[in-house]
């Protein structure tokens, strides 16, 4: 940046220190004539029928919530935001207002915004600039600048946005009202399928052909982001801000080219931050990275020596690579937020991020500044009214931006914005579900016990909010939402099958009347119709366990717990109404992530422990599941390790069904150090022990064929695997008879008869 582009910012950063005057005359005036109106106001004449003018508590500016059984989101899209219910969010719809009421309204918002209203607790500062003060003349508005959006388009979702630190309390109300019946039972049809039909062959799982392996996936036919993706002959992999490319050669392997996304900035964007995720389609790559700016709000309160910078756009660059020496830039994709998930499937990418609004960059008459906005290249434009949903419940003014692109062609397809922000994702083959958590508290600041949906007791704690959003060939748009009791594990807690979506989640509950405060988790299993509405549970698979995997595999599900050993619970959901648990598998120690493994087997990679529940280790186990009712483990791999990298993502686990390969990352503490601090003591260094682990299954049992020492492959001392000065992620990907290991540092060449080493390609740093 020059000095020119810098004495321009510091001028911004000065008049941010001293409200606009316009501001403060439109205010004064708000003042003045609210004052003169008072006699009227006070008249119940004047005040029938206008909520907001009443003081009614229930004016603060929230959306209407009918809870997880309310009534189907309409499909329709109306001419601006609002719910699909066909209701302006209540308490937002005077935003709006160009008539004689305009100037009330506005004040309406300053009392509201500012804690004034009766009702709202003590006065507090708002950080939220006041909306834009619409016409007192009926039919005009306020005009738009040249060149910016219509803020008047979007009241409604700034109203909402302003909401957004006032709907805790609004929210356990609606779900109480929403949740009073019964929910236990619905009207989806029965199947008459066996339970234990095809459950293996309809699991997700890694795509894996006779050339090469692909990368581990949930859904069979739709594929994840992730570092390290494979065309069958190259690897490209994410490196910091390039994407080095590969040929997998066996000993001739080495880096044929390099992609460098750092000069991928548009806007007042600075500069690019490290590749996030690939995705391969044909001869398209697809490069997900972030554009970032320099937050100088935060340089102006904070060091004069520093600058910080955030994310605030999330790229995708699609490269030709039908050339892989030669990858030609075809196009860069941008949306506001910063990366959450990917999805590609049929042609079509599927992204999701997450953007915070921060007030104090919030001018309300430039949509861009409180809007996500979507481009191509440097033209980028706020995403139209019409494709943000308000929906009820959020606490934080975070959207979730969805957009489909079409690989090929390079263009969007749709996008969809929803006011909330995303923690987990989910996608079928016809929809993509959103899941966000939701904590609420009372005036006081207590967390209340709410009704579990169907009335079968109560829960504390957070909630989970569900929204579903339809694919239609990449026209995007929310078509349900929903919330559940607790929170969920992962993505593997959602499945779709028939319509119906079913859902693993953990909600609290408090303890009995001689110990109140005594907490414990229990695990459920919900099942919902299309418009997220329960048709089915089991409000209580076990009391005091935490879930530590799922997956769903045709109409089985797969619930593994654990308090001191490991019940696999094996569940019957042939008929959604009615949900079974067919057989309960005790044994030490639990599986972090559960995997099909051909036909009737699912193998488990989680902790070792004894039966007292005291840890001693990590464990590969082959489970028997041919009869449901009578699930058995065959046989289990005990491995010597604190932790596997696959715990928490599963895209770090290698499995080849085909050949019977499973491999995955491990590290270990040495017991002698265990208790010192990072660094050691007296000059010492931890000895960390990074490894791969690389098992076959043969049909009765595991056959261990090798660890590899991956410190000492990966060229790294202990001491940088032990601090952290290096990445420890890592991905094995077979290409014909070569393994290949991929990490931040390099990509190592193994042959599959003895696995040693062929070659070590260097990822520079």
């Amino acid at each position: 940046m020059n000095d020119e582009q810098l004495k321009e910012q510091f001028q911004v950063l000065r008049a941010r220190l001293v409200p606009p005057p316009e501001l403060v005359d439109r205010v004064a005036a708000a003042v003045a004539q609210e004052a003169a109106d008072a006699s009227v106001r006070e008249s119940p004449s004047a005040t029938d029928g206008n909520p907001i003018l009443k003081h009614d508590s229930s004016a603060s500016v929230r959306t209407d919530s009918t809870g997880p059984t309310g009534p189907r989101l309409d499909s329709t899209r109306p001419g601006r935001a609002r719910p699909r219910d066909g209701r302006r969010p209540r308490g937002t719809r005077w935003i709006g207002i160009v008539g004689g009421g305009g100037l009330a309204a506005f004040m309406a918002v300053a009392m509201v915004v500012s804690g004034v209203l009766p009702g709202s607790g003590s006065p507090a500062v708002n950080p939220w600039p006041a909306p834009v003060v619409v016409s007192d003349h009926p039919g005009r508005t306020a005009p738009a600048q040249p060149g910016v959006a219509d803020p008047t388009a979007y009241a409604d979702v700034y109203a909402a946005l302003v909401a957004t630190s006032n709907t805790g309390r609004a929210a356990d109300a609606g779900w109480a009202s929403a949740t009073g019946g019964d929910t236990s039972v619905g009207s989806a049809p029965a199947s008459t399928a066996n339970a234990a039909d095809g459950a293996m062959e309809s699991a997700g799982g890694a795509a894996s052909s006779s050339n090469a392996s692909a990368t581990n996936t949930q859904v069979a036919g739709i594929d994840e982001g992730d570092i390290v993706k494979t065309d069958g002959s190259y690897l490209y992999v994410a490196h910091q801000r390039r994407v080095a490319i590969v040929v997998g050669a066996g000993a001739d392997t080495h880096e044929v080219a390099a992609i460098d996304v750092s000069g991928l900035t548009a806007g007042d964007e600075v500069t690019t931050g490290p590749v996030v995720d690939l995705m391969i389609q044909g001869d398209r790559l697809i490069v997900l990275t972030h554009g970032f700016e320099a937050d100088f709000d935060q340089w102006a309160s904070g060091s004069p020596t520093w600058i910080s910078m955030e994310a605030s756009s999330l790229k995708a660059a699609i490269y030709d690579i039908a050339d892989p020496t030669a990858p030609r830039h075809i196009t860069t994709l941008s949306q506001s937020g910063s990366y959450v998930d990917s999805r590609l499937s049929d042609g079509v990418l599927y992204l999701v991020s997450n953007q915070i609004v921060s007030p104090a960059k919030v001018d309300p008459g430039v949509p861009a500044t409180f809007v996500p906005e979507v481009g191509q290249g440097s033209t980028v434009a706020p995403v139209p009214p019409d494709t943000i949903e308000i929906l009820p419940g959020a606490t934080e003014p975070t959207y979730s931006v969805v957009t489909s692109l079409d690989v090929t062609s390079g263009s969007r397809l749709g996008e969809q914005v929803v006011l909330g922000g995303t923690a987990t994702v989910y996608m079928s083959q016809s929809n993509i579900y959103l899941s966000a958590d939701r904590w609420s508290y009372n005036t006081d600041g207590q967390d209340e016990a709410k009704p579990l949906p169907g009335g079968a007791g109560s829960f504390v704690g957070g909630r989970t909010q569900l929204t579903r959003i339809g694919l239609n060939g990449g026209a995007l748009a929310v078509e349900a939402q929903g919330e559940l009791p607790g929170s969920l594990l992962n993505q593997f807690s959602l499945d779709e099958v028939d319509g119906n979506l079913r859902v693993v989640t953990a909600y609290g509950t408090t303890g009995s009347d001689s110990d109140p405060g005594w907490w414990k988790t229990v695990p459920a299993l919900w099942v919902l119709d299309s418009q997220l509405a329960v048709v089915g549970s089991i409000p209580q698979l076990v009391s005091n366990e935490q879930v530590q995997s799922v997956r769903f595999a045709g109409s089985i599900a797969y619930v593994v717990t654990y308090e001191q050993v490991d019940p696999l619970f094996t569940i019957d959901l042939s008929d959604p109404t009615a949900p079974t648990v067919m057989s309960e598998l005790k044994i030490p120690g639990f599986s972090s992530y559960l995997h099909p493994f051909g036909d009737n087997l699912l193998v488990g990679v989680g902790t070792d422990a004894d039966s007292d529940g005291v840890i001693r280790g990590l464990k590969l186990t082959m489970f028997d599941v041919t009869d449901p009712y009578d699930v058995r483990e065959i046989t289990t791999a005990r491995i010597t390790g604190d932790e596997t990298e696959v715990a928490r993502d599963h895209k770090a686990g290698f499995f080849d069904v085909e050949r019977g390969l499973i491999g995955f990352p491990v590290t270990a503490w040495p017991a002698s150090i265990d208790a010192k601090p990072a660094g050691g003591s007296g000059g010492e260094t931890p000895q960390i022990q990074w490894r791969y682990e690389l098992y076959q299954w043969d049909g009765a049992q595991f056959t261990h064929l090798t660890t590899i020492d991956l410190v000492a492959d990966m060229g790294v001392t202990s001491s940088e695997a032990a601090t952290g000065a290096i990445d420890l992620t890592t991905r094995g990907v077979r290409i014909g008879d070569e393994f290949y290991i991929v990490t931040s540092q390099a990509v190592v060449a193994y042959d599959m008869t003895a696995y040693a080493k062929l070659t070590t390609v260097a990822l520079s740093r």
